[in-house]
């Protein structure tokens, strides 16, 4: 069993994962509230210890505490560069509020939520148009100037779209949603370096060399295997036929008595959570076969088509 975490360590933690954020408070387990604070919005909030281990993300940045109209105007100086004010008072993300542009003197009303992440500007200057890549570049530059670059054409705001992650160490270049990169979601090499290695919250100090390289390479092995599949099967669910569940590859000839065949994607199949559930609910876990699962794809046929 590893040391328990204290202050200290969920200081080191956060320090070297998520840079952007500072404990302010005193660590007492995964389970309690330990207060926070966060760097770019400059403000303080509670959150469950545990889960800001595994989102590393802002309570109120993420709405999921109610803004006001200061922290509104905040954001609508640092997104447009103070091109926008706001004029009427923040109630909900949802309630109309009334703005002016400053460039034209247009004095109209949008909902924060649709200013925010819709792009929702000024009707007299933008017409009904929503957000250009030009303006999101503006965006990225205002608020990381050229730390980030835009490579991909923006559509909207929930369409991915291709970023570069303009440092020395880095370079790196991945797909995201405006929204989504908006909201926090950045470099995910970074990102998974930094919660990598030593660096894991659950990292296993005890092990040895020769146990870390063996448990690595089967992990490594399993995950491609299981990408395989996937990839294979289109993300569809081929008991079901739904995609967007979230999915299992599954042994045809199981894992542990059919150890050659282990990482033969001939010998998998994506099952969605549950589908894969209910098949090992009937034949239990371990001397899986091929014949078992195509006498269960026969007695249990797909409702839906495959799309």
């Amino acid at each position: 069993m590893g040391k328990k975490w204290n202050t200290e360590m969920f200081s080191e933690f956060v320090n070297s994962t998520y840079p952007d954020f500072e404990v302010r408070g005193e660590y007492v387990s995964n389970k309690d509230n330990v207060l926070m604070y966060h760097k770019k919005c400059d403000r303080e909030f509670n959150v469950i210890a545990g889960n800001f281990k595994t989102r590393g993300t802002c309570s109120l940045c993420n709405g999921k505490f109610k803004s006001n109209t200061n922290e509104f105007k905040r954001k609508v100086k640092t997104l447009t560069n103070d091109e926008y004010e706001v004029i009427g008072e923040y109630v909900t993300c949802k309630d109309k509020i009334e703005l002016a542009h400053k460039k034209c003197g247009t004095f109209y009303s949008a909902t924060p939520d649709d200013f925010i992440n819709g792009g929702t500007r000024c009707p007299k200057c933008f017409g009904n148009n929503r957000k250009t890549t030009k303006q999101f570049k503006n965006e990225v530059f205002n608020l990381f100037k050229n730390e980030y670059i835009v490579l991909g054409k923006y559509k909207n705001n929930k369409t991915p779209l291709l970023m570069r992650h303009n440092i020395k160490k880095c370079n790196h270049e991945f797909m995201v949603t405006p929204d989504a990169f908006l909201r926090g979601s950045h470099c995910n090499k970074c990102g998974t370096e930094k919660r990598s290695g030593e660096n894991h919250y659950k990292y296993n100090f005890s092990l040895t060399e020769e146990e870390r390289a063996a448990r690595d390479m089967q992990n490594g092995a399993i995950r491609k295997w299981r990408d395989k599949i996937y990839l294979r099967d289109d993300y569809i669910c081929q008991m079901c036929g739904r995609r967007g569940r979230k999915l299992n590859a599954h042994h045809l000839n199981s894992w542990d008595f059919y150890e050659k065949e282990r990482f033969n994607t001939d010998n998998g199949i994506t099952l969605c959570e549950d589908c894969h559930r209910k098949f090992h609910k009937k034949y239990g876990y371990g001397h899986n076969t091929k014949k078992q699962f195509a006498l269960y794809l026969e007695e249990n046929k797909p409702t839906t088509s495959i799309l």
